[in-house]
């Protein structure tokens, strides 16, 4: 199975299997990863390793959401925090939906702001801004 290296800000090397990171390399590959912190990019991983063997057991809903919150109630808020800035980074969008669940947060948006998209829908016509609930 390829290999993917990804190497932190603080200098730490990850490796991982491609089935983990979701990619497509035709070879291995080295991913710089310099605004993300090895604690952080650790607790991703393990969050994506769950996920990998949920589709490889074909896991209940309730099951994944079960240890997706349990997941999220072992962080403190300050990781969390920090994990949706990564995920956002790495456009992870299941862990930023996991999140935003957890923080019962329902929009990305004030009413202000959804009214600047509405009227200016034009600038947001190839940008992802969709809620993800």
């Amino acid at each position: 199975m390829k290999k993917i290296s990804l190497k932190m800000m603080d200098k730490q090397l990850f490796e991982m299997e491609e089935s983990v990171m979701d990619n497509n390399a035709s070879e291995d590959t080295m991913v710089l990863l310099l605004n993300v912190l090895t604690a952080l990019l650790s607790y991703i991983i393990e969050f994506y390793k769950a996920h990998v063997e949920f589709l490889k057991k074909r896991s209940l809903k309730q099951e994944v959401k079960t240890v997706n919150n349990e997941f999220m109630k072992s962080k403190s808020n300050d990781e969390l925090k920090e994990m949706i800035l990564v995920a956002n980074y790495l456009n992870i969008k299941e862990i930023v939906k996991c999140v935003k669940k957890f923080f019962r947060i329902a929009n990305n948006f004030t009413s202000e702001e959804e009214a600047a998209k509405k009227k200016y829908e034009w600038a947001f016509e190839c940008v992802d801004v969709a809620n993800d609930d």
